[in-house]
């Protein structure tokens, strides 16, 4: 059998009648402290832990939304420093400079250079893979009746060719030797293409070896960079370009330089 409770009021009450009609009319205040107290000790006990796990999950989200700003600012920073570099590269000093420097050779515009393009000078080591990246511009320019003459390095100098492949440690002799040849070949394959049958390539073939690529556009552009010491496969000196009629100084350099190289020439390809 359930116990009973017995009230202040002596009568006997079941087990099933509910604590409200147990509590006296005027309770005792000792004991009313006691229960209140017990009260606010069992929802303390409860309420620490989810404190805890708010203060901690407050703590966690405010780190992780100071690491997401962080992220943020740092990619906004360097989206702004990417446009704002990629909008100086290629410009000259001052705006109105008659040279600009670009600070990859792979970043020139080549493609602006050879619009209306009639004269095209090169001196290289080698050309194969800017031949293949720019045949479009040279076929157009062939098609017009254009010239191109390029000096090389000559390619049945064996000595020549491995003191040339020590500025290119990526490649064999054989590789070199190859590049060198394939430069003058897709040129010409390029010119028997022409719509003009008075184009012309020459390649004049030096027993020595260019510090140097320079391109000519129309004696008017001049596209100058210089070789490393120490490279991979792709380019990544710097390239300078010069308005030869604003600085005939470099003019008359290059056209001095081109004309003696020619007339050192080994071999001229064609025959010419």
């Amino acid at each position: 059998m359930c116990e009973s409770r017995y009230s202040q009021s002596s009568r006997w009450l079941p087990c099933s009648t509910s604590l409200a009609t147990t509590l006296p009319a005027n309770p005792d205040p000792g004991r009313s402290s006691y229960v209140f107290y017990s009260f606010v000790m069992a929802i303390t006990a409860n309420l620490i832990p989810i404190f805890l796990l708010f203060v901690t999950s407050f703590v966690v989200l405010k780190k992780v939304n100071q690491i997401r700003a962080n992220e943020e600012r740092a990619e906004l920073v360097k989206a702004v420093s990417d446009a704002v570099m990629g909008n100086l590269s290629g410009v000259s000093p001052g705006g109105n400079s008659p040279s600009a420097v670009f600070d990859n050779f792979g970043k020139v515009p080549w493609t602006q250079f050879f619009a209306g393009c009639s004269n095209l000078d090169i001196v290289v080591h080698y050309f194969d893979t800017w031949i293949n990246q720019h045949e479009v511009q040279l076929k157009k320019m062939l098609d017009r009746g254009g010239r191109i003459r390029i000096i090389l390095p000559n390619y049945k100098n064996d000595e020549l060719v491995a003191l040339i492949k020590e500025r290119f440690p990526d490649y064999t002799k054989e590789q070199v030797k190859k590049k060198i040849q394939n430069t003058f070949a897709k040129l010409e394959q390029i010119r028997v293409k022409a719509i003009h049958k008075h184009a012309i390539v020459v390649a004049y073939d030096v027993d020595s070896a260019p510090w140097y690529c320079g391109v000519s556009f129309d004696h008017r552009e001049l596209v100058l960079s210089p070789y490393e010491h120490d490279r991979s496969l792709s380019v990544a000196a710097p390239a300078t370009l010069v308005e030869l009629p604003r600085l005939p100084a470099f003019q008359e350099w290059f056209e001095k330089e081109f004309a003696f190289l020619m007339g050192k020439a080994v071999e001229t390809r064609p025959k010419v």
